[in-house]
């Protein structure tokens, strides 16, 4: 049961990693955007 309880921390881990990449790719696409507009 411990190899679960780290499976969970590294989804977890990877999910933040990846709500932050979506974040940033967001905020470096869609501000130049709104400026232009």
């Amino acid at each position: 049961m411990g190899n679960f309880r780290v499976i969970i921390a590294l989804v977890g881990i990877i999910s933040l990693v990846a709500v932050g990449f979506v974040l940033n790719f967001a905020q470096a696409v869609f501000i130049p955007l709104i400026m232009a507009w």
